[in-house]
């Protein structure tokens, strides 16, 4: 379903606009997030970050998520009001009716939806209580899928410029979609553990080197990839690779790792939520995802003064600089990787320059109050191009 056309407005943030609803845009918004997934990773962590930064800016903020999500736990950790209801799934019928009802009780100046089956269902509910909607795209979808979920939005926020251009590649119209990088609130990766403590829980030698991997273990995040090139680093190189996360490749990794002789070197651990603590042991990070919409994890790793290996795919490009904090190199290609990580291993003046130059571009280039005011803009913007619709006046 094609929205309506809206009011042009520039894809690259801009300052403060005047909007009929708001006179001088200085009065607070009440915005209505929606988010189905279950559970949380990169984009729904980046929402997270979004509430907490609007709330603290005076904004009204209320988060409309599945029942059973661990959002309801991470959410209410900081603060931000939440409210669960059945909306999750494609063929869900009654999902558009549902929120509905929430947006014209709550009445918001805004919503913003966050996931595939978020923006299809929250985009026809938004049309149904007529409120604008903008949505955020953090994929890399087949077009079918951006069309259909994300075609009611008056507006699209792509998280990286790669992904910008695969949308307007697919017939969005380019004033409709704006880039607005992803972000991570320095204050969130202080570790709360000495890196010495941290590394003797792992078990990690005083001469050994650490690498992480911090991912979901899912075929799309290359460890297999990383796997073949571990085998590759020359032996006398002391380290461990530590993949951190759940997912449905695990057994097949661990089965690949022993038949590649290097189980004693590739350690698996759980979903952690103490990701600065383990950050803080590792002495680079690696992450060959093949085709990365964005990679906020790369953010954090080099908050974390890390160097980062990475895919020259997708949007990992505008996150790593190539030979300045870190490495990018091919999808697929082992060689190139066992290269990268010989490389950062054997010179420790390597690892500090990189990980301080990635430190000083994490903070400069994906500031957490850069993406709340971007985002912020744009909402005024959207709203402004919509007529006002007639409301009951709020309590």
């Amino acid at each position: 379903m094609r929205a309506r056309a809206v009011a042009p407005f520039s894809h690259k943030s801009g300052s403060r606009t005047t909007c009929p609803r708001y006179p001088m845009c200085q009065q607070p918004l009440r915005v209505l997030q929606v988010i189905t997934q279950s559970r949380v990773s990169g984009a729904e962590i980046n929402m997270i970050r979004l509430c907490r930064g609007l709330l603290d800016r005076g904004h009204a903020v209320l988060v409309v998520t599945r029942p059973g999500s661990l959002m309801r736990e991470s959410l209410a950790r900081q603060g931000v009001p939440s409210r669960e209801l059945s909306i999750h799934g494609k063929a869900n019928l009654v999902a558009p009716r549902r929120l509905a009802a929430v947006i014209r009780e709550w009445q918001p100046d805004l919503v913003n939806t966050h996931n595939s089956t978020a923006s299809l269902w929250g985009g026809l509910a938004a049309r149904l209580a007529r409120t604008p909607v903008v949505a955020h795209v953090q994929g890399l979808h087949y077009s079918c899928t951006l069309w259909s979920c994300y075609g009611a939005a008056d507006g699209l926020i792509a998280c990286s410029d790669a992904v910008r251009r695969y949308t307007v590649g697919v017939g969005f119209a380019p004033h409709r979609v704006r880039r607005v990088y992803n972000a991570v609130d320095p204050a969130e990766f202080v570790p709360k553990r000495p890196r010495e403590a941290v590394r003797q829980a792992l078990g990690l030698a005083r001469d050994e080197l650490a690498v992480g991997a911090f991912a979901h273990l899912s075929r799309k995040k290359g460890h297999a990839d990383l796997l073949e090139a571990v085998a590759k680093v020359p032996i006398d190189v002391p380290f461990r690779l530590f993949c951190v996360g759940n997912g449905p490749c695990r057994d097949a990794l661990q089965r690949q790792a022993s038949g590649l002789g290097i189980a004693g070197r590739v350690h698996f651990l759980d979903y952690r939520r103490d990701v600065a603590n383990l950050m803080c042991a590792m002495d680079a990070m690696a992450l060959p995802s093949h085709r990365e919409p964005f990679g906020i994890v790369y953010v954090e790793a080099m908050l974390a003064r890390l160097p980062v290996i990475a895919c020259n795919a997708g949007g990992a490009p505008e996150v790593v600089e190539e030979g300045v904090t870190g490495y990018l190199v091919p999808p697929h290609d082992p060689d190139r990787l066992a290269a990268a990580l010989t490389a950062l291993l054997t010179s420790p003046a390597r690892r500090r320059r990189m990980g301080e130059a990635g430190r000083n571009r994490a903070v400069e280039r994906f500031s957490l109050d850069r993406m709340v005011t971007e985002t912020e803009s744009m909402y005024r913007e959207v709203i402004r191009s919509r007529p006002l619709p007639r409301r009951t006046p709020r309590s």
